[in-house]
């Protein structure tokens, strides 16, 4: 009779053991992706930046289109030659996103200092020049001269 029994009952489902490899497997796959996901968002961001740096840097050359060659020494004069700016009558455009803070801001005076931040100096690196730099993650990591 006990032949008989087992002859029918049939083996279903998983084992412990079983249960326990395929959840280590599956932790191993998530500790080598997580870090690689994590990555490729900052230069996601990143990318973010300079593409707004260039932004920055079409305005310039676009001013200075306008003004026989002579870029702008006042960072506040880019903002009408952003997209949607009107040029030289002045109207501003508009100002491009922070991709690490999701806010709208034109380019600082200066050398970008923090995340996202884009910096915009005249004079510089020779007088009648600009530059214009991109901060990322954790530094500069663009800077754009005429």
């Amino acid at each position: 009779m006990k032949a008989t029994l087992k002859r029918y009952r049939k083996n279903e489902g998983f084992t412990l053991v079983e249960l326990l490899v395929v959840v280590i497997i599956i932790g191993i796959l998530a500790a080598t992706a997580l870090p690689n996901f994590f990555n490729a968002t900052v230069k996601a961001k990143e990318a973010g930046v300079k593409g707004n740096a260039r932004t920055a840097q079409i305005a310039a050359e676009q001013y200075a289109t306008d003004n026989n060659g002579a870029y702008p020494t006042a960072v506040d004069s880019l903002q009408a030659y952003y997209p949607g700016g009107t040029g030289p009558a002045g109207g501003a455009g508009t100002a491009p996103k922070n991709p690490f803070t999701g806010v709208a801001g034109f380019p600082t005076g200066g050398a970008a200092g923090s995340q996202g931040e884009i910096g915009y100096e005249s004079g510089t690196p020779v007088a009648g020049a600009y530059t214009v730099t991109g901060y990322g993650d954790t530094g500069i990591i663009i800077t754009l001269t005429p």
